[in-house]
């Protein structure tokens, strides 16, 4: 994903938002509530730079393991 902070973003804390869903579009509307899907909020703190450059995060994996079916009676 890209994310792009804008050059005349205002300096100071903020908070970002990131919301998934699970087999439909994400809502348009940051607090719309998803079915199946997962938000979470950042503080992200935007200070003075020298310039602009590119950040990468470590790339990682998700893995999702079958442990078979459980069956309450």
């Amino acid at each position: 994903m890209t994310l792009s902070i804008p050059a005349n973003a205002n300096i100071g804390e903020h908070l970002m938002r990131v919301k998934t869903n699970y087999n439909a579009s994400v809502p348009e509307n940051p607090c719309e509530e998803t079915l199946f899907g997962e938000t979470e909020d950042y503080k992200v703190i935007i200070d003075f730079a020298s310039g602009i450059s590119v950040q990468s995060l470590e790339t990682n994996e998700l893995i999702i393991l079958s442990k078979g079916i459980i069956s309450f009676n």
